[in-house]
């Protein structure tokens, strides 16, 4: 005679249900890296100081014609990982052609700096991350000097600190929080103290700032350009609307329990 609790109907039933809870957990757990598109952004800024204007692509598309001096294009969203972008100097016959390509990480908003190439003719360009830690209290600022021919400067308050110290043609800092409010920005010799140039900027809490030194002193005096922008918190990767680690403890909890059922057999 069987025991009644050995029957195998039951045994399979139970088994049945734990390996379609251990098959809809495993869904939830990988369902975000396939549901959730992981985007990046990019904007494309044409900082050469002789005032060139320039034609630019990004993976073979025309992103502008005539990009001018100082002029910064919007975000462009495109899915995280290598990206091209080609640029060349327009009314030039035979122009150089900057052909680079770079790795681009997801949830990132990304600044691509064309400016002159010392060694040449040609451009160069560099990835600006523009992602801070969001703050709805302060203002965040960060910096990047992309003066030509420059000895290295620092950023710094009017009367207040100095933000960022001994930057070098084409470094960009960490960034910085300020609370919100009116200053006078200014660049300086590191070495001397020599105020190169002065801005006054509203910094507003919850936006942040890109501030880049732009110009050639070879030429003139170099400028300070603001880019701002609301920083934004980054969301959490959710599932059918619920966030995927509630989920994942959701469903951490079935498994144990029918694993009980399962051993108690």
């Amino acid at each position: 005679m069987m025991n009644s609790d050995n029957r195998p109907g039951q045994s399979i039933s139970t088994r049945l249900l734990f390996s379609i809870a251990l098959t809809c957990y495993c869904f939830v757990l990988f369902l975000p890296s396939l549901v959730v598109c992981a985007d990046t952004s990019i904007r494309v800024a044409n900082l050469i100081p002789r005032g060139e204007s320039l034609e630019v692509w990004l993976d073979g598309g025309l992103v502008s014609n005539d990009l001018e001096y100082k002029e910064v294009t919007s975000y462009i969203s495109l899915p995280a990982g290598d990206h091209r972008i080609i640029a060349k100097r327009k009314g030039i016959d035979n122009p150089k052609v900057l052909n680079s390509k770079f790795p681009l990480r997801e949830s990132k908003e990304y600044t691509v700096v064309l400016v002159n190439d010392d060694s040449g003719p040609g451009l160069q360009c560099s990835f600006v991350i523009d992602t801070c830690p969001p703050s709805n209290l302060l203002a965040q600022v960060r910096f990047t000097d992309v003066v030509n021919r420059s000895p290295p400067i620092d950023l710094a308050v009017k009367y207040g600190p100095i933000l960022y110290s001994n930057f070098s043609f084409l470094t960009t800092g960490s960034c910085v929080s300020i609370p919100p409010g009116t200053y006078t920005v200014q660049l300086k010799n590191t070495s001397s103290g020599e105020k190169l140039f002065g801005k006054e900027i509203n910094f507003e809490k919850g936006y942040r700032y890109d501030l880049l030194a732009i110009g050639d002193l070879s030429t003139g005096s170099p400028e300070l350009i603001s880019l701002k922008r609301m920083n934004k918190k980054e969301e959490v990767p959710k599932v059918f609307g619920i966030e995927r680690s509630i989920l994942q403890l959701f469903g951490a909890g079935i498994i144990a329990s029918l694993l009980i059922l399962v051993l108690g057999q």
